[in-house]
């Protein structure tokens, strides 16, 4: 599900899980897991964070995992939390190379890298108000710590739509955008530009932004996912999780839009 590869030393860990990367909790899990051991190992220097699939970055969490009949509960949207916060307190660069489609928890994953490259043809959102959900106060929290203009993330969230890489740039979202060809070479290019500086002094600074905006406080996450159970637990939740895993298993190879 996973592909590790080194260039000098940073690691480059792509999603791979076909059709467009679905974030099932096995997934989840074992990203937190490279992410941990890549954080302890010496010889990794930087991170980057990709896709195997040249159209998509990930579609978001398993909408047959996240449905109501799945029995799962809100376990897959914990574990996306928990993916999200690894690479957020990932002690040394990262850097996420957004290619296509960055949907909901595939984007959530990308916000918690230090900086993010588009191809010039990707789009970002987070829609799960069309789902009956919220992305949450501490993801939208992280949003506006690194949007230059507010308005963009009030915009993206309030109506679910995406933002293009133009505008995710102008936005403050994204960090650069280049030629989807060049995606993985300038993603590995930020995150060795990020790490020109000493290594502790740079964990230091990104636990200190971290804490200037409260995203390390477990009070936070705690309330944000209470918030996620109880908005999944009622019945707009309920009737739009059931079409999107309806409509995912009408599709050729399944598909997941969360």
């Amino acid at each position: 599900m996973i592909r590790r590869s080194t260039d000098s030393g940073v690691l480059v860990l792509e999603l791979d899980a076909p059709p467009d990367n679905a974030l099932t909790t096995a997934l989840l899990d074992e990203l937190a897991r490279a992410v941990g051991a890549a954080a302890g190992d010496p010889a990794v220097k930087g991170l980057v964070l990709a896709s195997a699939r040249p159209r998509v970055f990930s579609s978001g969490l398993s909408v047959p995992e996240l449905a109501p009949d799945a029995g799962l509960g809100t376990a897959p949207f914990r574990r996306l939390i928990s993916a999200h916060r690894a690479l957020a307190a990932f002690p040394k660069p990262s850097t996420a190379a957004v290619g296509g489609l960055a949907v909901l928890g595939g984007w959530i994953l990308a916000l918690g890298c230090d900086a993010r490259v588009f191809s010039a043809d990707a789009k970002c959102t987070l829609s799960e108000v069309r789902l009956g959900l919220s992305p949450t106060e501490a993801l939208v929290r992280t949003s506006l710590s690194l949007a230059r203009d507010p308005g963009a993330v009030r915009r993206m969230v309030l109506k679910g739509g995406p933002l293009r890489a133009d505008e995710a740039l102008a936005a403050g979202l994204a960090d650069a955008v280049v030629p989807a060809s060049e995606l993985r070479e300038a993603a590995v290019r930020e995150a060795r530009s990020l790490g020109r500086v000493p290594p502790g002094a740079y964990a230091a600074v990104k636990r200190d932004l971290r804490a200037a905006w409260g995203l390390d406080d477990p009070a936070l996450w705690e309330r944000s996912v209470g918030a996620f159970e109880a908005l999944h637990a009622g019945a707009e939740a309920r009737a739009g999780l059931a079409a999107a895993a309806g409509k995912a298993m009408r599709r050729a190879g399944g598909g997941d839009v969360l």
